[in-house]
């Protein structure tokens, strides 16, 4: 379960909410908005950690939150024993490869970058947590095995069918571009967004149009 917040304090009462349900763990993004050093960013994760027995994934997106979690603060935080990967969308290549090269054991770094996907992997990475995984869901798969198997070029085979629609799925704000195509292909009743998130302009469905195709 998604579960976060800039207000540590609250984020740990609400785990008790959580607790209630049938779930393994929660994907916590980093405190947004209000800036919080990296020493607050990793007490804010002590203390949910030290509140719940749940697994934790830490979700670092400063490009939303507007603080990144510096590599130094992700291995200080693999240390405490629920806290048991990441997920990377940092933006940034060099410290993505740093974490990748310097591994944490009993660690999984997953991508939340989708077009990072299969590089991420080639690099050892335990896989992804992708928005675009929704749509043909079976080859994202298949990429996947392949790498763990050392097929790499078929795996780059089905990666470059891949690449273009996830070029699409972010070219206007996500998940407007994929519920689109969700609805296309009869999965979901509505390609309806919540506001301030509004639906894709005719000539981004236009180009997704000849990339997706029904599946009933």
């Amino acid at each position: 379960m998604g579960h976060g917040g800039n207000y540590t304090e609250k984020c740990v009462k609400q785990l008790k909410i959580i607790e209630k349900y049938n779930v393994d763990g929660i994907l916590s993004v980093s405190p947004y908005y209000n800036l919080p050093s990296q020493e607050g960013i990793y007490e804010h994760f002590r203390k949910i950690s030290e509140a719940t027995n749940l697994n934790i994934l830490i979700y670092n997106i400063p490009y939303r939150t507007g603080k990144n979690i510096d590599n130094e603060t992700i291995y200080k935080l693999s240390e405490l024993e629920n806290i048991i990967g990441i997920k990377d969308s940092c933006g940034n290549l060099k410290q993505s490869l740093e974490l990748l090269l310097k591994p944490i054991e009993g660690f999984s770094n997953l991508t939340g970058e989708d077009a990072s996907y299969f590089h991420h992997l080639t690099l050892g990475g335990a896989g992804g947590i992708l928005a675009s995984a929704h749509l043909d869901t079976k080859c994202f798969l298949d990429v996947y095995q392949n790498i763990k198997e050392n097929n790499h070029l078929n795996a780059l085979e089905k990666w470059k069918k891949l690449y273009p629609i996830i070029s699409l799925l972010f070219q206007e704000t996500n998940p407007a571009p994929l519920k689109y195509c969700l609805y296309k292909q009869g999965l979901i009743q509505s390609p309806e967004t919540r506001l301030p998130v509004t639906g894709i302009s005719s000539g981004l469905k236009d180009k997704l149009d000849k990339l997706i195709s029904p599946t009933n």
